[in-house]
């Protein structure tokens, strides 16, 4: 009876500990099945930086400013043969837009005031590197006017002036020696013969002591 409960005894714990085992497996989780994992989406927070793109529309001209210490003529074109348009006095402000070599002479165009015209850089002081960074201009320029010449002045003749006619002495009529004669074109004769006066129209009238 005793080798029977024991064999009995072995079958119920073999039975308990493959159930306790039965149970286990079926708790735990299959390792063998491929388990997927859900990956967060990431949301870039950069912002796209817009692409730079090449202006179409020119840069503005490089203008620049002086002031000359003299009064000096602002002219029609790039030349002292140009008409004076206006006469500019000293500090005052001068705006530069351009600059020409012009007969091997630089000249710059200029504004003052509205009015726009030429200056030469001997009257204009202007800075060596400012000159070089302006815009040159190469745009066709007018023929300057052709000056009328002026006609010769007319000299008119100067009049020579009346020659004084010396009035004759008059010597009161008196007995005496001849001393001279007075002739006819109002001269003095020395002499007191026939001959006196011969080369000045006669004796007028005798000159007595």
């Amino acid at each position: 009876m005793e080798r029977i409960l024991s064999g009995y005894g072995r079958i119920v714990v073999i039975l308990c500990i493959g159930a306790f085992v039965l149970a286990c497996g079926q708790g735990q989780p299959n390792t063998a099945a491929t388990t997927s994992t859900k990956v967060p989406t990431v949301q870039s927070t950069e912002t796209t930086q817009p692409v730079a793109t090449e202006e179409l529309t020119s840069a503005p001209a490089v203008e620049a400013q002086a002031q000359p210490t003299v009064t000096v003529n602002m002219r029609g074109g790039p030349g002292t043969n140009y008409p004076v348009l206006r006469k500019v006095k000293p500090k005052t402000t001068v705006t530069i837009l351009a600059v020409r070599n012009e007969n091997s002479e630089r000249w710059y165009r200029v504004r003052v005031d509205g009015d726009e015209g030429w200056m030469s850089a001997t009257v204009l002081p202007v800075d060596d590197a400012v000159a070089e960074a302006l815009p040159v201009d190469i745009q066709a320029l007018a023929e300057p006017p052709t000056a009328t010449p002026k006609p010769a002045p007319v000299v008119k003749p100067t009049a020579k002036p009346a020659q004084a006619i010396v009035a004759p002495a008059i010597v009161e009529p008196s007995s005496g020696v001849r001393v001279g004669a007075i002739c006819r074109d109002g001269s003095r004769s020395s002499a007191t013969g026939r001959g006196a006066c011969s080369h000045h129209g006669g004796v007028d009238h005798w000159l007595l002591r």
